[in-house]
């Protein structure tokens, strides 16, 4: 496979293993969400859990795979129940920012209270370079990935090309909010 393992411009052996341990209690938890279309030959879905410890984010649980919207929804209200997540950040970039309307209206039609789904924006920087500056934030031991889900996470930093445009690198991505998820909603964590 000539695209096998083609980014050496991260030292996997870097990033820092998890910090805390399983018994101690995070300061906040979140979920970040990717949306995708559920088109044949589309993206996947990605919903990350995050843990907050010392104000220092870590990626604790990640699902990436083929999701319809409502699936993606009750997907991550499954998480939401079972870790006790008050706060849902979606990235809201386009047609994206409609998921937040059905998570909203799907939370009050089943009764569920409590849970804020909120939106957070790409900003100017393009989704490479935005991936580039999470590396280098991840390899610097500001950004943790627990041992349930680093494999994963090496996995799709190994094959991602910075000059390509279609990585598979949802992960990735959802990686790149965690830190200002925090900036924007540590207080409703």
């Amino acid at each position: 496979d000539t695209e096998a393992g083609i980014n050496n411009r991260v030292d996997l052996g870097k990033i820092k293993d998890w910090p805390w341990r399983e018994d101690e209690n995070p300061q906040g938890k979140f979920i970040v969400i990717d949306p995708a279309s559920n088109k044949t030959g589309g993206d996947d879905v990605a919903i990350g859990l995050f843990e907050v410890y010392d104000g220092q984010p870590g990626l604790r649980r990640v699902i990436e795979e083929k999701l319809s919207p409502a699936n993606t929804i009750r997907r991550t209200l499954l998480l939401c129940l079972k870790y006790n997540v008050r706060l849902v950040v979606v990235e809201s970039t386009s047609y994206q920012y409609t998921f937040l309307f059905w998570f909203n209206t799907i939370c009050q039609q089943l009764g569920i209270s409590g849970i804020d789904c909120v939106d957070i924006y790409t900003g100017n920087a393009s989704k490479n370079a935005r991936i580039s500056d999470m590396l280098k934030t991840l390899t610097s031991g500001d950004l943790f990935l627990h041992s349930e889900v680093r494999n994963i996470v090496a996995h799709q930093i190994a094959n991602w090309n910075p000059i390509k445009r279609d990585n598979k690198d949802g992960i990735l991505d959802l990686l790149t909010y965690s830190h200002k998820a925090i900036e924007l909603y540590g207080n409703e964590m």
